[in-house]
Parts: C-alpha cells; structure tokens; sequence
C-alpha cells in the first residue's frame, strides 16, 4: 500500500511536474518547426513566381509530417491535462494514505466524536441500505415466482379447444392470470426508485453535516 512507500506521493509530483516540462518543450520545438516551414514555403513561393513552378519540394513533406507530431502532441497534452486534474483532485487522500496507520486512524473521526446531526444521517443511510436489500430479495423472489407459474403453465387444452383460431387471444388471456404478479413486480421497482431517491438525499444531508 501507499504507507509502505511514503515517497509516492512525491515522486508522482515530480513525475508529473517533469511531463509537464517535456510537454512544454515539445511544444516550443513544434511553435519553432512551425515557423521555419512557414518561412520556407514563402522563400518558395517566391522562387516560383520568378522561375515558374516545380515538383513539390521536401517542405511539404515535413509540413505534413510536422502535422502529424503536432495532432499526437494535442492528444497526449490533453491527456497530461486531465490526469494532472485528477491527481489535484485526489493528491490530498493520496498523501493520506501513504502515512503510517496509526497516523491514519488518528485521521479517521471516532464514532463517539460524531456530531449528532451526523450519527443521525449514517443511521438512516443504513436503514434504508437495509430496505433495498429487502425489496431486492423480494423481488427476486417474485420474479422466482413469475417464471416457474409461466413454465408449469399448461395451455395446450386452451389452444386444442380453439383450434387454429385466435391463438393470439388465447395466449392474451392465458397471460392475464399472471398480470398480478407481474403488478406486485412493479410495484417493487418503483418502491425501490423511491427508496434510492430517499437514499441520494440523505447521503447529501450526511456530506453537509460532515462539513459542519
């Protein structure tokens, strides 16, 4: 883990400070090149409006290759971009969890340290984590229920005594003996959306105690 290598975190630093002095250089010699075929192709403009036109020269062929450098070094600069967001983002956690342990339980705030507001919000977060586990069980048991009444359901007498007719109505009606069961299923996903609604606010009202 981090706490074994308590210079990770530095030496990330200075990874990333150090990419992004090559970036820069890279940069800075892309800006030159740029310049010096810019310089070029107007030299050779020139020379052509005295002496007439000629087979392509070498210029063109660096302008595309410098192009090609060019598009790669926007892509790896947009990538060195968001992976130094990242790293500002999280460089804080990071630098926590390469101390020693007992620094980091020291860091972690005590059950009996908790403000009220805040013991509150963790315990309706478990009941409700709690209710989803419930509702999902129950769901699952349902849907057990659902497939194992549409596999034992037998209807071949239904359609033997209709014949060829109407085996699209047959099929209709024969599903509707399901139909509650198929209701109680859904009664449980739009109970369970509730409950992760209810379980997103009170995880904002937890983060907004734990600010306090």
């Amino acid at each position: 883990g981090l706490s074994l290598r308590p210079t990770a975190v530095t030496q990330l630093q200075e990874g990333m400070a150090s990419l992004a002095g090559v970036s820069a250089d890279v940069e800075a010699s892309l800006m030159e090149i740029h310049k010096i075929i810019t310089e070029e192709k107007e030299k050779e403009k020139q020379y052509q409006d005295v002496m007439g036109p000629r087979p392509s020269p070498i210029v063109s062929e660096l302008e595309k290759e410098t192009q090609k450098y060019q598009e790669a070094h926007s892509m790896a600069s947009e990538s060195n971009l968001t992976l130094n967001k990242a790293m500002r983002l999280h460089v804080k956690n990071l630098q926590l969890l390469s101390k020693p342990l007992p620094d980091l339980e020291a860091q972690i705030p005590q059950i009996s340290t908790l403000d009220e507001s805040v013991l509150h919000s963790l315990t309706s977060i478990k009941e409700i984590i709690s209710k989803v586990e419930e509702m999902r069980a129950q769901r699952q048991q349902l849907i057990d229920k659902l497939r194992d009444a549409i596999k034992n359901d037998d209807i071949t007498n239904s359609l033997a005594s209709k014949g060829n007719k109407d085996n699209k109505r047959v099929f209709q009606d024969e599903l509707k003996k399901h139909q509650t069961a198929v209701e109680y299923i859904k009664q449980n996903i739009r109970a369970q959306n509730n409950i992760l609604a209810a379980l997103t606010e009170k995880n904002a009202e937890y983060a907004a105690a734990r600010e306090k």
